[in-house]
């Protein structure tokens, strides 16, 4: 292997603005992530950036298996189908798959991350 291979690219170290608990949803530029250990403020810590997980999405969204999903900055960075709602400014678009449907009213929606696929919504 060259020496110049840094790890797998599944995770990344980290250091939010605000404090992040384990599991939270975070944005990173253009990357859809989630925190693997609480991170302090100010602190650093090993984010997700890739792999399936199960992830809170909007109260109101219906998703289809296969939908393209964005991250509502306003909602806490919970997941949307992009068909149901436009993405406004903040929001991070096309940073996820649902591998599985779920009903309005379901609280999470399992998704797969596509690093190197969001865009922030200008």
């Amino acid at each position: 292997m060259s020496n110049r291979h840094l790890r797998a690219g599944d995770s990344i170290r980290h250091a939010p603005a605000a404090a992040a608990a384990n599991g939270e949803v975070l944005t990173v530029g253009s990357l859809l992530g989630v925190a693997c250990e609480a991170i302090a403020a100010g602190g650093s810590g090993t984010v997700a950036v890739a792999g399936a997980w199960r992830l809170p999405k909007a109260d109101a969204a219906a998703i289809a298996q296969g939908d393209l999903l964005y991250a509502d900055a306003s909602e806490g960075n919970k997941l949307n189908r992009e068909a149901n709602a436009a993405a406004v400014a903040g929001d991070l678009e096309r940073c996820a798959v649902a591998l599985a449907a779920a009903k309005a009213g379901d609280d999470d929606v399992e998704a797969l991350l596509l690093p190197g696929q969001g865009r922030v919504k200008a």
